[in-house]
């Protein structure tokens, strides 16, 4: 059985957008989890309204609420959802598609290539998505195009927009690009070795941007000057703040690192061998959520390790933490060759 990438988000229910083999495990803060999953073509974004019977080892009772077919499929393009509600999604068809939270399409987007980036969602409802034709849409709530921003070698980078409305995107020639929210350009950081930025920056209150270079992690001044770097390890991936502003990031050797925010090492901890290329999730207690290859670990403040568990495949897509302290992830269900029948 051929497998795809899946991505999800939580809002209220779970949004899902999957492929053949996936699979939601919700884990409990003692790291037991129980398990179900869901059966969809790869190019099918499906709902479902999750319980939670008491105890730590209870079933998942999953319903499905609804499913929404793209013309292509949807990979890498993690769902962001508005304040209203609405679902929006990319697609290898290369649009943006606006769902409403009942199912039905609200709009579609046409852009010039596949989008398999995550789209980003501004102040005033303006969504922000990369497209495979190397421009960067803003598109107002109503489906129309705001502006177009051609950024070279763009490809499938994601965007953050900090709180002032500025756009940052990592491209892969080696800069990261500060675009205005009337689509202008406002700077671009040229990293020292070109290297180019596969992850998406993280941004602080203060507006300083954190972002990974090869071995490095950098803090940009929101100007776009350089505060400080530190080489951290090997391919640094997308970073996490903290409420006390420590930055978390992981990188291919394994590790997590925890950075003051003038630049000082805090602790690093070895997970294993697997590269950790998914950006930390931080709980309101302070624990980190951070998954390699099929593992989930929960781990604390203070860098000791808490529990960690194991999934059927690897997660692709960050967890996303429910409003009753729940953890939920997907992953491929890489060991599902029979095809079998999951319910969501």
């Amino acid at each position: 059985m051929s497998k795809t990438k899946v991505s999800w988000f939580l809002f209220g229910v779970i949004v899902v957008a999957c492929g053949i083999g996936f699979a939601i495990f919700r884990y409990t803060h003692g790291g037991y989890h129980t398990k179900s999953g869901a059966i969809a073509r790869s190019n099918e974004l499906a709902s479902a309204i999750q319980e939670f019977p008491s105890g730590p080892m209870g079933g998942i009772l999953g319903h499905k609420k609804w499913a929404f077919n793209t013309s292509g499929a949807i990979f890498f393009s993690t769902p962001a959802i508005g304040s209203n509600g609405t679902i929006y999604v990319g697609s290898r068809d290369g649009n943006l598609y606006a769902i409403n939270p009942n199912g039905a399409k609200k709009w579609v987007c046409k852009t010039g290539k596949p989008i398999a980036s995550s789209p980003a969602i501004g102040p005033g409802g303006v969504i922000y998505v990369g497209s495979g034709d190397n421009d960067l849409y803003a598109i107002n709530p109503n489906g129309t195009k705001m502006w177009i921003c051609k950024i070279s070698k763009l490809g499938a980078s994601s965007s953050k927009v900090a709180a002032d409305g500025s756009i940052y995107i990592g491209s892969r020639d080696g800069n990261l690009y500060a675009i205005n929210p009337n689509g202008t350009k406002k700077w671009a950081f040229q990293f020292q070795k070109g290297t180019p930025i596969l992850f998406p920056p993280a941004i602080a209150a203060d507006g300083t941007i954190y972002v990974g270079s090869g071995s490095d992690l950098y803090a940009i001044n929101r100007g776009g000057t350089k505060k400080w770097a530190l080489q951290i390890g090997g391919n640094v991936s997308s970073p996490a703040i903290g409420r006390d502003g420590t930055i978390y990031a992981g990188d291919a050797d394994g590790s997590l690192y925890a950075v003051n925010s003038d630049g000082v090492m805090k602790w690093s901890l070895k997970t294993g061998t697997i590269p950790i290329i998914l950006p930390p999730i931080i709980a309101s207690d302070g624990t980190i959520y951070l998954c390699a290859g099929p593992s989930l670990y929960a781990i604390n403040p203070n860098g000791t390790k808490k529990w960690a568990s194991t999934t059927g495949g690897p997660i692709n897509f960050p967890p996303a933490i429910g409003k009753n302290g729940m953890i939920y992830v997907g992953y491929d269900d890489v060991y599902d060759q029979g095809g079998g029948h999951y319910c969501l």
